[in-house]
C-alpha cells in the first residue's frame, strides 16, 4: 500500500484524530484514516460522520457514519474524500 498511497510513506503528513486511553488511536496520514485497537476488547467510539472508504482491514473493524467499532486487536485504513 505505500507504493500506492504516498500518504504513508516516511515524509507523509500525521494528525492524531483520537487518542483517548479508552478507545482506539486513530490518525490521519492526508487522505487516509488509520485506527488501530490493540486491547482485549472490542470499543467503539463516535467518529466523523463522512465515513471512510475502508481500504484494508486487520481483525474487524466499522466505520458507520458516526460510529467506529473496532473489534480486539484490529486495524483498519480508510480513504477520505478530497
Amino acid at each position: 500500500m505505500r507504493r500506492q498511497w504516498d500518504d504513508l510513506k516516511a515524509d507523509g503528513a500525521f494528525e492524531v484524530v483520537r487518542g483517548e486511553p479508552e478507545g482506539p488511536f486513530v490518525y490521519r496520514r492526508g487522505n487516509l484514516v488509520l485506527a488501530v485497537n490493540p486491547s482485549g476488547r472490542e470499543v467503539s467510539v463516535s467518529a466523523n460522520a463522512d465515513a471512510p472508504k475502508i481500504l484494508l482491514k486487520i481483525g474487524k473493524g466499522n466505520w458507520n457514519g458516526g460510529l467506529l467499532t473496532m473489534e480486539a486487536q484490529s486495524f483498519l485504513i480508510g480513504a477520505v474524500s478530497t
